[in-house]
């Protein structure tokens, strides 16, 4: 294929993106109608400053300033609220498709980025959902992509981004901290995304929220609103029913704390003249999937990074497209009873798909992953994990 008929072909499926995703924007979900839209309406009534300094919402400033933004807009406060949530869908498959670029060739980077832009859980989540999960996952995504250039202040901004917009940025910190250890990134790099948690809180005090109450912002949060070891995520709990929720959501923190503490260790041994290349996005697919499928009261969009940075995973590994169709075909399929009241699979099988990814993607630590050099295409290129 020519350059024109490339572009030409890239344009079209762009605009079929952008065309598909309208096509959803009429579906009003329960959180939509039950948050989103109320607290755009808090905006609009009590203006953009004053509401800033009210606690009516439990989401961080950053996302308050988006929807701020949102309701700046000239459109339905439905349709106004989605397409702030759908910009981020694009953010997130432009650093998908760098990723895949880096790691397989620049020939790739638009494969992976149209590859991540129709993903059904990409799809489904803002632009059906309603949902923000794109912020938060193109910051982690954005960092994963700066670990592989070595620019590691950019990369532990975007980590502070992806922080500063959804506690889940936590899933990748295990992957942040190997790099620490052994010495890739600098201990001092750990205070960057502090310090961008609270410059952008900053607008919200000064418009009357407690500095206090900003910088605490998620250990005042309600944690689990509903008494249950799993809120829909296709984790472990769901082979668990009926458990006591008290012991065992005490056991599951302390559970995830030792696994993450392994998952470091094994890490670090593994390569300890550092990870780089297909090493780091084999590691970073593994923590985002890892942490939330041994954490409880996890809901099923908690995946959603995973999804996202699984499409330059089966990109740049051989096999590497089972991996990512496990963890989307467990992901995706929890959306259903949430959305459509509708379970086509049974989530504790489910489950048993997302911990055979897990299974693999932990197996292949062990291994020396060898990525695809640069420019050779997938189907002549693939490597073992």
């Amino acid at each position: 294929m020519n350059l024109s008929r490339e572009r030409v072909a890239v344009g079209a499926a762009l605009v079929a993106s952008a065309a598909l995703r309208l096509g959803l924007f009429p579906f009003v979900s329960g959180d939509m109608r039950g948050d989103m839209i109320p607290w755009s309406q808090i905006i609009e009534r009590e203006g953009a400053w004053k509401a800033l300094g009210q606690g009516f919402s439990n989401y961080p400033p950053l996302y308050l300033y988006c929807l701020v933004v949102a309701t700046w807009l000239p459109l339905p406060r439905l349709w106004a609220i989605k397409l702030a949530y759908v910009a981020f869908d694009y953010v997130l498959a432009l650093y998908a498709g760098r990723i895949v670029g880096r790691l397989v060739g620049p020939g790739a980077r638009w494969s992976g980025t149209l590859a991540t832009l129709f993903l059904p859980t990409v799809l489904m989540n803002s632009a059906l959902w309603g949902q923000c999960d794109a912020m938060y996952a193109s910051g982690l995504i954005a960092c994963v992509y700066y670990l592989l250039e070595n620019r590691s202040v950019a990369a532990m901004m975007a980590f502070g981004l992806a922080a500063s917009l959804k506690p889940q940025a936590v899933f990748l910190a295990p992957l942040i901290l190997v790099l620490v250890w052994q010495r890739r990134l600098s201990p001092l790099l750990l205070y960057v995304p502090l310090g961008v948690y609270v410059l952008l809180m900053l607008p919200a005090n000064l418009a009357g929220r407690s500095f206090l109450d900003l910088l605490l912002l998620y250990a005042h949060q309600k944690i689990i609103p509903f008494p249950a070891l799993t809120l829909g995520a296709t984790n472990i709990y769901q082979w668990l029913p009926g458990a006591p929720f008290g012991p065992f959501f005490r056991a599951g923190l302390v559970l995830a704390a030792v696994i993450a503490v392994v998952f470091m260790i094994t890490v670090a041994r593994r390569f300890p003249e550092g990870m780089s290349g297909g090493a780091l996005l084999h590691g970073s697919l593994l923590s985002l999937v890892l942490m939330p499928f041994v954490l409880p009261a996890m809901h099923e969009r908690y995946f959603f990074a995973a999804d996202a940075l699984s499409v330059p995973y089966a990109f740049t590994f051989r096999g590497g497209w089972r991996v990512a169709a496990l963890i989307q075909l467990a992901s995706a399929c929890t959306y259903c009873p949430y959305l459509f009241d509708w379970e086509p699979v049974p989530r504790p099988v489910l489950a048993v798909f997302m911990g055979a990814a897990v299974g693999r993607l932990w197996c292949g630590v062990g291994v020396r992953a060898r990525p695809i050099s640069a420019g050779r295409s997938l189907a002549g290129g693939e490597v073992d994990v």
